[in-house]
């Protein structure tokens, strides 16, 4: 079955369990279907600024239906596209508005967002618009703490999932396993937790393994934990979906072979391997796929079209305990496997960590990279997937120490932020027109390891600084 046919399976499963909130993608303008459920709709008309297929190949889509006593009725799909704009027809009868939650991918990587709420009026066939762009709204104004959420005396594995229900916060400590639900107005809903396994989970990944625009959860450790979030909200661990024993300290999420699915690459030591999805959310090693000189002490993984080709890219890290470069494996879907390209620097570099992002607006992906002795470095595309260190010229402070880096775009003006962990607590870097980071403002006392992710599932990003003890939220004001 295509992943066409997959989604509007799904979307008839969701239909016949939710009456007549069904939802149905189909030709731009053309609304079919109203009378099986009466004649009160919404046409939502999907459309984005970036290019499909070459920069946004597919779309999630979930749409919370209000009554007037707040009961939801939900659907939820992920779509693939061969074009835009597209319209979602949603029969709305019973219902007086919609929360249109969009997330839009390549290359199984999230690349634009959307949050419409749409106000229904019965008898009647209204048409809304999602535009999935790849800035957000522009947030003008310095990041103020929203509110603080509690956690492990010591610094937890945490991760932020998304799905209809809003988003859910997971924080694993060494003992214990909790999860919050966060509103826009800064208020926290304290969830059932998740099954105590999760405990002394080295980090906690989001996969949406089953295409059901409801991210599930990866746990790494020994072994490897996937918890399939379902539609209780419950978290259950899968058995039989990994192969047996595996084991990792990092993990990296993509479409390694453009089938619609979501793969994943794992590293523990000298190992690396990339696991990939059958479709319906069982893993399986493949083994051809990394090749055999990658190095030993792996310390870091992202994915990213570092090439521009419109595929998902590895870049690789390593250790206190090798002797090798960064690297960059190019993706080559066709034939499932990974190869080792000249595009960073050879000398051989150890590596905290690294974050990718098109730090200066002209269309493909930069690298900023920590280092345990020495300062944060930033490697800009050349265009042509070649990384070269241009830190002098585009950091405010090329001497900078950091632990940690996160980017992401805060203000919504399709320049990506970094915000830079040192020993000093957080430093923001602002990103500019010209490609040159300039230093920001922070709430002073915030410390700990910072994530940019969308914290409330509005659509837009935000601050996550994971702390001994809270974790806190903030936003441009």
């Amino acid at each position: 079955m295509s992943a066409a046919a997959r989604a509007l399976a799904r979307n008839a499963a969701h239909a016949r369990a939710v009456g007549c909130a069904l939802a149905t993608l189909v030709a731009a303008g053309v609304v079919t279907g109203l009378g099986a459920c009466g004649d009160t709709a919404i046409v939502l008309r999907i459309e984005s600024d970036l290019v499909v297929p070459d920069a946004l190949d597919a779309v999630c889509l979930s749409v919370a239906a209000l009554d007037a006593q707040g009961d939801e009725g939900t659907f939820a799909a992920r779509y693939p596209l061969a074009r835009l704009p597209e319209t979602l027809t949603v029969h709305t009868d019973g219902y007086e508005s919609l929360l249109v939650r969009a997330r839009g991918w390549h290359a199984g990587l999230e690349v634009a967002g959307a949050t419409v709420r749409v106000d229904v009026e019965a008898h009647s066939v209204l048409e809304a618009s999602v535009a999935v762009r790849a800035c957000q709204d522009a947030r003008p104004g310095a990041l103020a703490v929203v509110g603080t959420l509690p956690a492990p005396a010591a610094e937890a594995a945490h991760v932020v999932l998304h799905g209809w229900r809003g988003s859910v916060v997971v924080v694993a400590g060494a003992d214990d396993v909790t999860a919050f639900s966060p509103a826009s107005d800064g208020r926290v809903e304290l969830l059932p937790p998740p099954p105590q396994a999760l405990a002394g989970a080295t980090a906690l990944v989001a996969i949406d393994i089953d295409g059901d625009c409801d991210d599930d959860l990866l746990a790494l450790g020994a072994p490897v934990l996937l918890l399939e979030h379902r539609a209780d909200g419950t978290f259950v661990v899968l058995a039989d979906v990994l192969p047996e024993g595996l084991a990792a300290v990092l993990a990296a999420v993509a479409d390694v072979d453009a089938d619609g699915d979501l793969d994943f690459a794992v590293a523990a030591g000298s190992q690396l391997q990339v696991l990939k999805n059958d479709g319906a959310g069982r893993f399986a090693v493949a083994p051809t796929a990394i090749p055999d000189n990658v190095g030993n002490d792996i310390s870091a993984l992202a994915f990213g079209d570092v090439t521009g080709d419109g595929y998902a890219d590895l870049v690789v890290g390593h250790g206190l305990d090798s002797n090798e470069p960064m690297h960059l494996l190019a993706a080559d879907p066709m034939d499932g496997r990974f190869s080792l390209v000249p595009a960073l620097p050879e000398n051989p570099r150890k590596v905290d960590g690294f974050a990718l992002a098109d730090l200066d607006g002209d269309g493909d992906v930069d690298l900023a990279a920590v280092f345990p002795v020495t300062p944060l470095l930033l490697f800009v595309n050349r265009g042509d997937g070649r990384l070269e260190d241009r830190s002098f010229l585009r950091l405010p402070d090329p001497t900078l120490r950091a632990t940690s880096v996160s980017s992401g775009d805060l203000d919504g003006d399709c320049r990506p932020e970094l915000v830079v962990r040192n020993i000093d607590g957080l430093t923001l870097l602002r990103g500019t027109a010209s490609g040159a980071l300039l230093q920001g403002e922070l709430p002073a006392g915030v410390a700990g390891n910072p994530i940019i992710v969308d914290v409330d599932g509005d659509g837009l990003r935000d601050l996550f600084v994971a702390g001994a003890g809270e974790l806190t939220w903030l936003a441009p004001g």
